[in-house]
């Protein structure tokens, strides 16, 4: 009985690091797809233009933060119990490498943009 706990608890820190990478993975992607969308309207006036621009690198700005401080405050937990976390390296530049780089495009693979975002300020 005890066995099997152990077995059930161990995957369970196998999905926990698992559901991490994926959060920073997506917030990462997430502000990569607003700056993306700081070019998409080219109908706007060169004002309209600026503040949508300056809108996208605002939002994409507060999700990097996000990423770093998610990363950070996670990787001293992975360094407590000898983790060695599978994060996209520009997350791990403040800790000791221990991970290459990670292609966090695989994640979100089959998904189209518009069905995760139904925001129309691009539209």
């Amino acid at each position: 009985m005890s066995r099997a706990r152990a077995a059930r608890w161990s995957e369970e820190v196998q999905l926990s690091v698992e559901e991490m990478r994926r959060v920073l993975c997506f917030l990462l992607w997430w502000a990569s797809w607003w700056l993306e969308q700081s070019q998409a309207r080219v109908d706007v006036t060169e004002e309209l233009g600026e503040g949508l621009s300056g809108y996208a690198a605002k939002q994409a700005a507060t999700l990097w933060k996000l990423a770093r401080l998610f990363a950070d405050t996670w990787y001293g937990l992975h360094a407590a119990y000898n983790i060695t976390p599978e994060w996209p390296t520009e997350l791990l530049q403040n800790h000791a490498p221990t991970a290459g780089p990670l292609d966090c495009t695989a994640v979100y693979k089959g998904y189209d943009d518009d069905d995760m975002f139904e925001d129309d300020i691009f539209d």
